[in-house]
């Protein structure tokens, strides 16, 4: 069983296609941390996603500390798509994710 500290909590990202992957990270994390974590986890490269997290543009050096960040909330990933890139493509490696 994996352990955590008691400095993490468990923060959801939810993409448009409705998938919601949970993360451990410390309450300090930034954006680009997090993205980073994204794109081990789904395979996704990091410039392909951008998080809202309560409504802000959240960009690498976003601290999501810097708004109440609490256990259990929500971040937004919509997805940026690059030249020669389908939206399908980008929607299959999330599906194809270890979640």
């Amino acid at each position: 069983m994996e352990s955590h500290s008691s400095e993490e909590i468990i923060v959801n990202v939810v993409t448009l296609s409705s998938h919601t992957i949970p993360f451990y990270v410390d309450k300090g994390i930034t954006a680009g941390e997090l993205r980073d974590k994204f794109e081990q986890r789904t395979g996704v490269q990091r410039n392909n996603c951008a998080f809202i997290y309560k409504g802000k543009d959240c960009y690498d050096e976003f601290l999501f500390s810097s708004l109440p960040f609490d256990n259990g909330d929500t971040i937004h990933c919509v997805f940026r798509q690059r030249e020669g890139q389908t939206f399908d493509e980008i929607s299959e490696l999330i599906q194809n994710a270890t979640l």
